[in-house]
């Protein structure tokens, strides 16, 4: 069963990276945020549910404001 165990604010510009693997798009520096920020904050099998909507706010990744999500982190209670 999957549960919450986590909040977070992410830049709109992360959700491909997380969502599909895809760093195309993100510069050297933001790649080494990211896998730190992933190493740290993310399980296993980790599900994002985010926001439908976006605000001007402080990414929890960069610790920069940007255009954001509000994301849910959810995982495997067993994990």
């Amino acid at each position: 069963m999957l549960e919450k165990y986590d909040t977070v604010t992410i830049s709109e510009h992360f959700v491909c990276p997380l969502e599909y693997g895809d760093f195309s798009g993100l510069e050297v520096a933001e790649i080494v945020l990211l896998n730190i920020w992933i190493a740290d904050h993310v399980k296993p099998c980790t599900v994002f549910d985010y926001s439908d909507e976006t605000s001007f706010a402080r990414c929890d990744i960069t610790g920069l404001m940007s255009t954001c999500f509000d994301a849910s982190l959810f995982a495997d209670s067993g994990v």
